[in-house]
């Protein structure tokens, strides 16, 4: 009988430490999903509609705008599109991230007519995402960027791009785009 109630410790034991270990693996697992939410909130409230105008007057686009919504708690779409020098708004990017719970992945989508591209995002942090993700081209070419975008503030974001140089073997940073939240 003594064996029998060892036994029955040792299993509650080892029972135990399987759900601490479980209950710590969720808590680093949710933190993600939780920033993500937290940002994908932030982004899509108000309206969800971004604008961004570009100082350079080489680019034809007088302004760049963006325009996500939530659907459920899981799924973040957006439009990226970019309002020309003659009045027309041209869709550039239809974008989606969609929350993996049971891999506790952010899963990263961009599509348009220039091409596509499928990643991971993360979210250190609820006021910051990052993703690293290589765009395939509708001629095949390939380009590998890097993003972040840093909340300022609710209505100000901040996004850093970099785009890797296959001859040089290098990332070059490109130039910095802060966007303002339009509020209807």
């Amino acid at each position: 009988m003594k064996k029998n109630s060892i036994e029955l410790v040792q299993l509650f034991f080892c029972l135990c430490a399987i759900c601490i270990v479980s209950c710590k693996e969720e808590k680093v697992q949710s933190e993600n999903i939780q920033n993500a939410q937290a940002f994908f909130k932030t982004l899509a409230s108000d309206s969800g509609t971004w604008t961004y105008q570009p100082n350079d007057s080489l680019v034809p686009f007088t302004k760049f705008i963006m325009k996500f919504k939530i659907n459920g708690e899981d799924t973040l779409k957006g439009i990226i599109s970019g309002v020309h020098k003659n009045g027309d708004t041209i869709a550039f990017w239809n974008v989606k991230e969609t929350i993996d719970y049971k891999n506790d992945q952010i899963l990263f989508e961009q599509t348009g007519s220039m091409g596509s591209a499928k990643d991971i995002s993360t979210f250190q942090k609820p006021t910051v995402r990052k993703c690293e993700f290589e765009i395939i081209y509708s001629d095949s070419s390939k380009e590998k960027h890097k993003d972040v975008h840093t909340f300022i503030s609710v209505n100000e974001i901040l996004t850093e791009s970099e785009i890797y140089d296959i001859q040089k073997d290098e990332w070059v940073k490109q130039p910095s785009a802060k966007w303002k939240k339009k509020m209807d």
